[in-house]
Formats: C-alpha cells, sequence, structure tokens
C-alpha cells in the first residue's frame, strides 16, 4: 500500500501443507463474516480482505538447501494438490508454480508441464546466475556477458513459451520472481602473487552501476515478450540486491535502487 505495488506471496511447500497455504489464502481473502480465517484478520485488525492475487506454491522447491526440497514429479503433484487447496479457498488467485530454467539433465519444467499440464499456466523463474570468478577471470568478459544475458534468457524463455502452449496452456505466462547480478570471488593463488587481475573490488556487482544496467537490460527483454511475462521482480528490496541495504539503524541505497526509480 505505501509503495503502490501488487503483492505476491510465497507459501510454505516445503514443510508446509495445502490447508495451511488454503487458511493463508482465506486469512488474506476471506469475508469476515463468513470464513473463520477472514474473522481472524478482522480480530487482528483488518477487516477488509487484502484481496491478495498472486500466490507461488513454494521457493526453490529443486535445491536441496530448502527444507522439503523435492524432485520434478514431487514438484508436480505438490503443486497441484496446493492448488487445488488455495483454489477452494478463494478461485479469484492467481497460483504460480515453481519452475526451473537451470535444470536440462532432470527436466524440471517439462516435468512439471507434463504432470500439471494446463494447470501450470505460470510458472516461474529465479534468474540468479553467475557462478565463480577468480583473479584470472578478465573483468571486460565478465561484464558484457552480464550484459548479453538477456538475449540468452529471452531465447530460453520463448522456448519455455511454446513447451507451455503445447501441453494446452491457452494463456501461458512467465513469473521471474528472483533476479540479481549474481557472481561468486574465489581467489586464485597462483594469479593473485602477479598483483594483477580481476578482484572483488574492480568486478561487477550491485554496488556498482553494473546492477542497474543488468536489470534494464533483462526488463527492456521481458517487455519484448509481451504480456507472456506476469511480473518482474528483484531479489528482496532489502539487502539482497534489491536496491536498499541496512545495518542497524542506518540505511543506504545502491545503484539498483536509482535503476527501478
Amino acid at each position: 500500500e505505501a509503495v503502490g505495488c501488487e503483492p505476491m506471496i510465497c507459501v510454505n511447500a516445503g514443510d508446509g501443507t495445502p490447508q495451511e497455504a488454503a487458511d493463508w489464502v482465506e486469512y488474506c481473502n476471506g469475508d469476515p463474516e463468513e470464513t473463520e480465517m477472514g474473522a481472524l484478520r478482522a480480530e487482528h485488525g483488518h477487516p477488509e480482505p487484502f484481496d491478495i492475487e498472486y500466490w507461488e506454491v513454494g521457493n526453490e522447491l529443486f535445491g536441496r538447501w530448502q527444507v522439503g526440497w523435492t524432485t520434478p514429479s514431487g514438484n508436480a503433484d505438490r503443486y497441484r494438490q496446493f492448488r487445488e487447496a488455495m483454489l477452494d479457498a478463494d478461485p479469484e488467485i492467481t497460483v504460480q508454480a515453481v519452475g526451473n530454467r537451470n535444470s536440462p539433465s532432470n527436466n524440471w519444467n517439462e516435468t512439471l508441464l507434463e504432470q500439471a499440464g494446463p494447470e501450470a499456466s505460470v510458472v516461474t523463474d529465479h534468474i540468479l546466475s553467475g557462478g565463480t570468478v577468480h583473479t584470472g577471470t578478465d573483468r571486460d568478459e565478465l561484464f558484457h556477458a552480464f550484459m548479453g544475458y538477456a538475449d540468452q534468457l529471452g531465447e530460453e524463455y520463448r522456448d519455455l513459451r511454446e513447451q507451455m502452449a503445447a501441453t494446452g496452456i491457452d494463456d501461458p505466462r512467465l513469473a521471474i520472481t528472483e533476479l540479481q547480478l549474481f557472481a561468486h570471488f574465489s581467489e586464485n593463488r597462483e594469479l593473485d602473487s602477479h598483483g594483477e587481475g580481476l578482484t572483488p573490488e574492480r568486478m561487477p556487482t550491485r554496488l556498482t552501476v553494473s546492477e542497474p544496467l543488468y536489470l534494464a537490460t533483462i526488463v527492456h527483454e521481458c517487455i519484448r515478450m509481451g504480456e507472456f511475462v506476469q511480473m518482474l521482480t528483484h531479489s528482496a528490496t532489502v539487502n539482497h540486491g534489491g536496491g536498499l541495504q541496512k545495518e542497524r539503524e542506518r540505511t543506504r541505497p545502491d545503484p539498483a535502487h536509482y535503476g527501478h526509480v
């Protein structure tokens, strides 16, 4: 409400349950006179429904770093169960399925589309690519790789759109629910001894103009794909690349903040 944006809520599909997710939908959107969770929301001080439209079923469920991570088939099955329960609570919401563009070996997206079919009308993706760099990495090549990445993403997303349409989805949509310029620096002691090469201070990071430029290239590519891209969000507003950094009671903007503005 403060910044005039549309919220998207990610429900716990790791160690949570479909009923728990449905309760959250009802808590946010339910009538205070006719639903138990809507009445609880009113009791907590907000009688009017929040009318949250967009809901994502789980976060990066393909990753072993996530509680309750699962297999491609497990994700498709879990998504169908959660979706049914959540739509029972509010049939007007938009439910998004966890996608994974970076998994050609286990066919994550293909399995989701094969097993969930038209029910998986919105697939999510996280753009956190980058990998490990070190002192031997050419900083100009690294910069141009980031700035040209949108072209590759556009090709992959258009392929996804065709795959979704082929499974019977009339209006396929993509939701980019995390995005950040991402590279991890690892020292190379052999090259360090020469005193030259890439350093954390000389590489594209969120502390430089590289992040808003990177964001702009992806935004432009999404615009070119038209209505297929349902939403694009940076990876958290605070302390994770989205533009604001906070330590104790001090807050400061990164360059990406001004890119958003």
